[in-house]
């Protein structure tokens, strides 16, 4: 046992005749009886080792105890008013466990919500304390997500639906394409060719045999093939 109900009254009515040591003697072996569930050990040293008893007066104050409030029987000194606490409360282990077990459940469904909430809202882009009460946080979840049963499981929740909107469109700058060529146009000079451009110096290597001479590498080839 963690625990046991100290009637202060009924205490303090048994033990109003005892020393202060021999009341803190008694409420030491109360603890130690209800902290086993067991009857305190037959052998009186082990007994008065179990309270820390040392000197004359305290190995004393545990005699006098157990004479006024124990019962010495085969396993050990008992108590009868221990005895019944100790079995109420086993008794009562299964409604505890229950207890217990329903309580772990609840605790976890809300931890669950809230996860749950949280999550929701941080979809949607809001933002909540962490120590917002869960009623609260319901109302957020509602108002800034949209979710009309905020306390729905996640199995049945129904997915966030958000405004659509057209992406951004970047803005781009139409460019012209550049249409010059450059072109050798006869000899000794080069024509920048754009939409009847002006006409450049002439650039090195560029040049063009004489339009009635015949000669050149293309009038070559074309004497040859009549030549054929």
């Amino acid at each position: 046992m963690n625990y046991y109900e100290h009637h202060i009254g009924d205490y303090a009515e048994a033990t109003a005749h005892l020393s202060l040591l021999e009341d803190a003697v008694y409420s030491r072996l109360l603890r130690k009886y209800y902290a086993t569930e067991q009857p305190l050990p037959a052998d009186l040293k082990k007994v008065q080792r179990l309270v820390g008893a040392r000197s004359k007066d305290e190995l004393a104050a545990v005699v006098t105890v157990l004479e006024d409030f124990f019962t010495l029987e085969e396993d050990g000194y008992h108590n009868a008013r221990c005895d019944r606490e100790i079995e109420a409360f086993n008794d009562g282990k299964p409604e505890r466990d229950l207890k217990k077990k329903n309580e772990t459940n609840r605790m976890k469904r809300h931890r669950d919500e809230r996860s749950r909430l949280f999550q929701v809202l941080t979809d949607a882009g809001g933002h909540a304390d962490w120590n917002i009460k869960t009623s609260d946080l319901r109302e957020l979840v509602k108002r800034v997500a949209g979710v009309t049963d905020a306390t729905q499981d996640d199995a049945n929740a129904s997915p966030v639906t958000r405004p659509a909107t057209a992406p951004a469109t970047p803005a781009t700058a139409t460019q012209t394409p550049d249409t010059r060529h450059h072109l050798p146009i006869n000899q000794g000079e080069y024509v920048e060719h754009h939409q009847g451009g002006p006409v450049g110096p002439a650039r090195p290597g560029f040049e063009k045999p004489d339009a009635g001479s015949g000669s050149g590498p293309g009038s070559e080839a074309a004497a040859a093939m009549v030549a054929a």
